[in-house]
């Protein structure tokens, strides 16, 4: 009796070590994360690294984003590559064999990253496009800048996702994808208010 409760109590130590381990990964990967996003915006406003329209009219602006947009495909092409192949390995299974635990799991986690990626990607264009409508045409550069980081973080998070033995760094990723979201939804609320809705119509 007293072994089972020593060996209970080690199991419930190890368990408040684990959750203790996940929050700090989490909060390091936001703090990462934030000083990330913060330096890329410094230096591409401030060094004007990427190309914008010469003539940054509200028609040109809409374009340029959309156009840039293209690249937020690429994770989700890389999803759907994952799958296809997974499911190729297995194709008398359509991807799924009780003797295949490993190709399991990685259809699994390829389908959760497919959903995830969709869900913030539908937040993310809306918002970048939102912002191409109110943002100066100096800090125009800001959005290919965060497509740039969207893209590198779906990546992460799924290298991530696909690992087992620890999951949890897929928060480093994940946790770059809700600083563009977070940031540039205060930053599309902040603009409305102080431009209003009408500005440059």
């Amino acid at each position: 009796m007293q072994t089972s409760t020593k060996v209970s109590d080690r199991g419930m130590a190890s368990h408040a070590e684990s959750k203790r381990s996940g929050r700090n990964t989490v909060l390091k990967a936001v703090i990462i994360n934030w000083i990330t996003f913060v330096i890329s915006c410094y230096l591409t406003v401030n060094y004007q690294l990427i190309p914008t329209p010469k003539t940054p009219s509200l028609l040109n602006r809409i374009v340029f984003t959309t156009r840039m947009m293209v690249v937020t495909v690429l994770p989700l092409q890389f999803g759907v590559a994952v799958i296809m192949k997974t499911r190729a390995d297995n194709y008398s299974t359509m991807g799924l064999s009780p003797a295949n635990a490993k190709g399991n799991y990685v259809l699994n986690m390829a389908n959760r990253y497919m959903q995830n990626t969709t869900e913030q990607l539908i937040m993310f264009i809306v918002l970048q496009l939102t912002l191409s409508t109110l943002l100066s045409p100096e800090y125009l550069p800001l959005i290919p800048t965060s497509i740039f980081l969207f893209v590198v973080s779906r990546f992460i998070f799924f290298a991530g996702y696909i690992d087992a033995k620890r999951p949890i760094n897929r928060a480093y990723g994940f946790a770059m994808t809700l600083v563009l979201n977070i940031s540039a939804t205060i930053m599309c609320f902040f603009l409305m208010v102080t431009k209003g809705p009408t500005f440059d119509l």
